[in-house]
């Protein structure tokens, strides 16, 4: 019954538009003086049919303009041709390793690159690479659809982003602003804290006694990975697309794992000992692992942050 009513307000506000506005207006004020000099036969007053055909036909425009009104609240906005590209182009992101974004990145800064270029440039990181490899690199990239083939030279072929993905490449490689300098650190001093709590399992803990421990070493953390989290949202507002998707990522997998974490710290061993209740405990075990595999999630993102 409360959208029935706010259905009807809206097509009486909207009509009540319609039926007053200026249009109508003017064809009540001029029809009287209008008609005689459309002739004999025109009525001087508009007769009852076309009257109320008018009325219906406004009244039906008026129900449009009540339902694009709302339809205007719900309705997905329009996006550029590089947002729809996005998920795709952070999908073979992903796909390479920082080596690979490093070079995709310089080749977006310096516009176009070929293998003696980047071997110059690698040289000048303090890293040796043969021309080869610096060209095994480019091919890669090129490989991926990211880069393409600017010209081919005798030896070494000269590369370039591909238009398709220039601009997203060249937001990637923009020199960081103040606010994601800020980013990277905090995101540094999450990913200590949270790699702390495996110092004791390398491999990740397997039993239930060394989960239930990894869980009071997490919990024991809240004091800094919590308000670190906060922090990092706080800021994320004013950073980069991807910047923004890597803290929701990664404040997402936290949460989660916190939410399984806290239930397990307030429960005395005695409880979830495997002796007492092996029932119980299994189901210990396995949300604690989730946990796990949570946490293991959340510094992935962060490690996105902190990449150089």
């Amino acid at each position: 019954m409360s959208d029935l009513w706010r259905f009807i307000v809206g097509v009486f506000k909207q009509t009540t538009f319609v039926l007053t506005g200026t249009v109508i207006a003017v064809v009540l004020v001029l029809w009287p003086h209008a008609a005689p000099l459309l002739g004999p036969r025109v009525p001087r007053e508009i007769p009852d049919r076309p009257f109320w055909g008018l009325v219906a036909l406004f009244f039906f425009w008026a129900t449009f303009l009540a339902w694009r009104e709302e339809h205007a609240k719900v309705a997905p906005r329009t996006t550029d041709a590089e947002e729809w590209r996005r998920p795709q182009f952070e999908k073979a992101l992903a796909t390479l390793s920082p080596a690979q974004e490093g070079v995709l990145l310089h080749v977006a800064r310096v516009g176009d690159c070929d293998a003696l270029q980047l071997q110059q440039f690698f040289s000048e990181q303090g890293v040796a690479m043969s021309a080869g490899d610096a060209d095994m690199l480019l091919t890669t990239l090129a490989d991926t659809g990211l880069l393409e083939v600017k010209a081919k030279g005798n030896a070494y072929g000269r590369y370039t982003v591909k238009p398709v993905w220039e601009k997203l490449v060249i937001e990637r490689a923009a020199a960081p602003t103040p606010v994601e300098i800020r980013i990277t650190d905090k995101a540094r001093e999450l990913r200590r804290q949270l790699d702390a709590s495996f110092e004791d399992w390398p491999q990740g803990p397997r039993t239930l006694e060394e989960l239930v421990r990894w869980a009071h070493k997490v919990a024991r953390g809240y004091k800094v990975t919590k308000l670190g989290f906060q922090e990092l949202v706080d800021l994320r507002a004013e950073a980069s697309h991807h910047v923004r998707k890597a803290i929701g990522i990664a404040r997402d997998h936290f949460d989660a794992a916190a939410d399984i974490v806290n239930p397990v710290v307030r429960t005395t061993w005695e409880v979830l000992g495997e002796e007492a209740d092996p029932a119980r405990s299994a189901t210990a075990k396995s949300a604690l692992q989730k946990a796990v595999r949570h946490v293991r999630q959340s510094l992935a993102a962060l490690n996105t942050l902190t990449r150089d």
